[in-house]
């Protein structure tokens, strides 16, 4: 019997069920055969990460939960529960979607998010943007599926890609308490639907989130094996190694004192004409401006490289601005912006040498003195710099063994990311993601390097 004929037999099965009691075990043994049939396909080709990971998942077949599946987070693992009646009614391809949703789920640390999100949000909020944020990177779901482009014409809004779940969340929270026209019965009971669509995690309240993480970051890592899946970089990146420096301080108490002009507001007179109640008044305007200069001079390793790629990552994660990174050796090379994980391009050839003005005189020329300048360098270069500093607060980060930076004067301080280990270097798993990640790096020792992904908890 073909996979659709079995699919169509057990959904004949299904329809008649009226509760969980009646789900036999002869008929629970067919259906995970069809999941495990489903799974298997998904570890080939360039979907291996997503059969690994649900080979981790336990299994179990439930009508509890209108959704199609539902995973649900334990102290042992996380359980993978299965409606036979609302599963069963989608093809094999829209099954396999369905499937990658609840890993998007879980890479996304949704079960985590959910927690602090409802006590502020409507479920119909979180719940919509919760499915959006991971739908728009899986082809072939079901009809039914919440779709980016569908949410905005359904609340009018313009929801953008790739945007965070809290950005989507507080859109459509805005767009539905605006909403004033009651709708019909039909997008009332789909409403209904989206409300409760994720109800099972409730279950998982008393589940710690350090618990949540640690199952979340050793599914991952046993999953992964050199390919990432679209929208999941950061997340894999960051389980696989952790930023030296604590940036979400270091940007919040560094950056909180620069000078970044001023914003109108109705608290505060305007200092020339305290009497006219009429004119706003001025307050600083902290939006911090951050330029990340790369050293790409033939010193730099891979190893190097990819530490500052980690440390790159984690800036964007914990930094709400634009980053302008600029690539540099004995001269600029590149500048661009970046705002996510997805705007970094590959380095440039690391093959001149070492100078740390070029960028100094580069923000001199452009006027970009209110910035903080981040320079991620082996410290090996000039001893002099030949532009003054102009810019408000600069920080080296040392990448490898040097100990202390060229410069017999600098602006700033200096922090250490550690001394490089150049034996590590040809085997390093860090290098192997980067080349992932960053789509041109070479990966033909993927076979001899695949062990070392795997990490033991």
């Amino acid at each position: 019997m073909s996979f659709e004929e079995e699919r169509i037999r057990l959904y004949g099965e299904a329809v008649k069920l009226e509760a969980s009691a009646e789900i036999t075990n002869k008929f629970k043994r067919e259906l995970l055969a069809l999941v495990e049939k489903c799974t298997l396909e998904l570890m080939e080709k360039d979907e291996g990460f997503f059969g690994m990971f649900l080979m981790q998942l336990r299994r179990e077949v439930s009508l509890k939960s209108q959704a199609p599946l539902s995973t649900v987070p334990g102290n042992e693992g996380y359980i993978l529960y299965i409606n036979p009646l609302t599963f069963l009614s989608n093809t094999k391809n829209e099954m396999k979607a369905l499937l990658k949703h609840e890993v998007y789920h879980i890479m996304y640390k949704h079960h985590q998010r959910i927690k602090a999100l409802r006590n502020k949000y409507s479920l119909l909020a979180i719940n919509t943007a919760m499915d959006i944020s991971v739908n728009q990177y899986i082809n072939k779901l079901p009809a039914w599926s919440r779709k980016l482009y569908d949410t905005s014409l359904e609340y009018n809004i313009d929801l953008k890609e790739n945007m965070p779940l809290e950005a989507y969340v507080e859109m459509i929270q805005r767009a539905i308490d605006k909403l004033t026209v009651k709708k019909d019965k039909s997008a009332k009971d789909n409403a209904l639907d989206m409300e409760s669509i994720h109800e099972l995690w409730l279950q998982s309240d008393n589940i710690t989130e350090d618990i949540l993480n640690t199952l979340q970051k050793r599914l991952s890592l046993n999953a992964f094996q050199g390919k990432i899946p679209a929208g999941m970089e950061e997340a894999l990146l960051l389980n696989k190694e952790k930023s030296v420096i604590t940036w979400q301080d270091y940007l919040k108490n560094t950056i909180a004192s620069m000078p970044s002009g001023y914003k109108k507001t109705i608290t505060r007179k305007d200092r020339r004409q305290p009497d006219r109640l009429d004119i706003r008044g001025r307050l600083p305007k902290r939006i911090p401006k951050v330029i990340a200069a790369i050293d790409i001079s033939a010193s730099m390793s891979h190893k190097e490289l990819h530490l500052i790629l980690v440390e790159l990552f984690n800036i964007i994660k914990n930094y709400q601005g634009e980053v302008r990174v600029i690539e540099c050796d004995d001269s600029i090379k590149r500048i661009y912006n970046i705002r996510s994980i997805r705007d970094i391009k590959n380095t440039l050839e690391n093959t001149g040498a070492t100078a740390f003005s070029p960028v100094f005189q580069y923000i001199k020329e452009n006027s970009l003195k209110d910035h903080f300048l981040i320079y991620f360098t082996d410290g090996k270069g000039e001893e002099k710099l030949t532009s003054l500093p102009v810019n408000y607060k600069t920080l080296w980060v040392l990448t490898g063994g040097q100990e202390v930076l060229s410069l017999k004067e600098y602006p700033g301080e200096i922090v250490k990311l550690g001394k490089e280990n150049s034996s590590a270097d040809k085997n390093d798993y860090g290098i192997k993601v980067a080349k992932e990640l960053l789509k041109d790096w070479d990966i033909d020792t993927e076979a001899n390097s695949i062990q070392s992904l795997r990490v033991d908890l």
